[in-house]
């Protein structure tokens, strides 16, 4: 049995989890829970509380769509736009502000990927709405 082009996928599926997961989790390790504000006073830009729990919603909006991106595929792009915005967002952030994440030795780990994984996931995102956009 062959599948159909716009047929859902397994691995798909499974990227979109991950790229909740990502998120989620992410913001939940990164965090401590939400408990810690070392990220908010590092960029509070992009990681105030609000703003890390938007992180959150948005994985969940991933994870929402992990078996229906097939009919949806204008959202898929909308989260590749998401993440690309993170993603030259952190360039320009971390141009101006290397010096502050190489003092702070618990967070350059995560201030020096995060950016680059979020660009990996858009061109996921983009990858899904280009596939499944003549549904």
């Amino acid at each position: 049995m062959t599948q159909d082009k716009y047929s859902p996928t397994r691995s798909v599926t499974l990227g979109f989890v991950l790229a909740g997961l990502f998120n989620i989790v992410g913001m939940l390790v990164v965090t401590r829970g939400f408990t810690s504000d070392a990220l908010t006073r590092l960029d509070p830009g992009a990681f105030s509380p609000t703003g890390c729990a938007v992180v959150c919603l948005w994985g969940l909006a991933y994870m929402g769509l992990a078996t229906s991106y097939h009919r949806a595929p204008s959202l898929a792009l909308v989260f590749c736009v998401e993440k690309m915005f993170y993603a030259i967002r952190w360039v320009w952030w971390l141009s101006i502000n290397v010096e502050a994440v190489v003092a702070h030795d618990t967070w350059s780990p995560f201030f020096y990927t995060y950016g680059f994984l979020d660009g990996l996931w858009g061109l996921f995102f983009f990858g899904v709405w280009w596939r499944y956009r003549g549904v």
